[in-house]
């Protein structure tokens, strides 16, 4: 999808938020740690300040 994004002009990213799993993303048991969303969406919040101050 990001490729697709910056094919038609467009700016995008893909990033990581590191989380143990002890199984993988499509195992029944999945699971991850829900204190990486807290930094996921402070980085989100922070890009989306930082873009409008450039406007």
């Amino acid at each position: 999808m990001t490729n697709e994004v910056q094919k038609n002009g467009g700016k995008a990213t893909y990033m990581l938020f590191g989380s143990s799993l002890p199984y993988g993303h499509h195992h029944p048991s999945f699971d991850f740690e829900e204190d990486a969303l807290v930094t996921a969406l402070d980085t989100l919040i922070q890009i989306i300040r930082r873009r409008s101050n450039m406007s």
